[in-house]
């Protein structure tokens, strides 16, 4: 009898579901790895605010590390919040990395998961001499922009300037609204560009970077004021410029970075929608840089949706909450369903490696979603990795 309820029992265990369907869970909870392929640029991209997208890209960039030296991790994020986390990076002080997060505060981004995935980060670059230790590069345009208009003002043009005047007559006044923002901003980026050599003189050393978020915060206020179908296209061409920006100063072709991004930034062609997203921009002209993108795909796993992205008459079901747990943005589900899912869903674990090349996976079957005619999976990315079951991730604080 005991031997009759022993198999039953490790029956139900072995049929349970992992957190990640392909790869077997090491003694360190950790998940096994071939070797890694090489490239300059390794993605991986997430569906926000799902616990597990953190435990994911802090083990795949200990081990893409491990094997060929990481030199930069390119964030989906602006410059203030990155200059926050370099800032942490080098000092180790807790206080900068609440300034970072004190910047994204409300979003998809604002968790406990992510900001231990810092403090993973952290950890790891310690044990690496200081000048073999990666930096942050921020390439999203400025959201969050107050907080780098505050910048602007308190720190980075007065530290430059005696008399800021020239630059900052009027932009004590009140801007309260993000018309505000891009009608001040737009007269004062093509102002700079008009006078450059003034603001060079005025500027020095601080010059480029002053431009670069004035023109940032133009293009996030810009991008605001579209209509809504234009905004992915708009926003990814110009993080497009962002990444040439930094290109031209850290050589991405001579280097190793690793991205947690957004799925669809990592797609590296152009999709049914004509949109071409960041990492499709590098690959259609940046031909000396290579890009591997890791893509998640999820069934039955919660996300943390902040309530200010569901329409506005939608919004008496969920009352005062900021954030709301749900499982409608899972891949198996109608709102972001990917038709292959079902593929993936009846492998087991074993006998597949962490993760699955799309290669193994029938041509027929559709990973993308948006899928362009003419394109297979691997013109999008080159692995997968499903999430099963996972928590979605829980917000730094109840309120704010």
């Amino acid at each position: 009898m005991k031997l009759i309820r022993s198999i039953i029992f490790l029956t139900i265990l072995c049929c349970q579901n992992s957190t990640y369907l392909f790869g077997q869970l090491s003694s360190e909870n950790r998940l096994i790895q071939n070797s890694i392929p090489k490239s300059n640029i390794y993605w991986l991209g997430e569906g926000h605010a799902t616990a597990s997208n953190y435990d994911i890209a802090f083990d795949l960039y200990c081990k893409i590390d491990s094997a060929v030296g990481v030199d930069y991790i390119l964030l989906e994020s602006n410059y203030l919040r990155t200059h926050y986390l370099n800032k942490y990076l080098k000092s180790g002080d807790s206080n900068l990395l609440d300034l970072a997060f004190s910047t994204s505060v409300g979003t998809f981004g604002w968790t406990k998961e992510h900001k231990a995935y810092y403090e993973n980060v952290y950890a790891h670059e310690q044990k690496k001499t200081k000048e073999n230790r990666i930096q942050f590069v921020g390439i999203d345009i400025e959201h969050g922009y107050w907080h780098t208009h505050k910048f602007l003002i308190d720190s980075l043009i007065p530290s430059t300037i005696s008399d800021s005047n020239r630059i900052i007559s009027q932009i004590r006044q009140p801007l309260r609204y993000s018309k505000d923002f891009f009608n001040y901003y737009t007269k004062l980026y093509d102002d700079v560009i008009q006078n450059e050599v003034a603001y060079k003189s005025m500027l020095g050393g601080q010059f480029e970077v002053t431009k670069y978020l004035i023109k940032n915060i133009y293009n996030i206020t810009y991008c605001q004021s579209l209509p809504d179908n234009l905004w992915d296209v708009t926003r990814d061409s110009l993080i497009y410029e962002n990444f040439k920006y930094y290109n031209e100063r850290l050589q991405f072709k001579d280097k190793v970075s690793f991205g947690l991004w957004g799925t669809d930034h990592i797609f590296q062609a152009t999709t049914k929608k004509g949109i071409t997203y960041i990492a499709a921009h590098i690959k259609n002209t940046e031909t000396e840089i290579s890009q591997i993108g890791y893509r998640m795909l999820y069934t039955k796993s919660s996300f943390n949706m902040p309530t200010f992205f569901v329409p506005n008459f939608a919004r008496w079901i969920f009352g005062e909450k900021h954030y709301f747990k749900t499982k409608a943005l899972n891949n198996d589900r109608i709102w972001s369903k990917v038709s292959g899912i079902s593929f993936l869903k009846k492998r087991k674990n074993i006998g597949f490696n962490y993760p699955l090349s799309v290669d193994s996976i029938p041509q027929k079957i559709d990973l993308v979603g948006n899928r362009k005619k003419g394109y297979q999976n691997r013109d999008y990315f080159q692995y997968i990795i499903l999430v099963r079951n996972s928590p979605a991730c829980t917000p730094l604080k109840n309120q704010f």
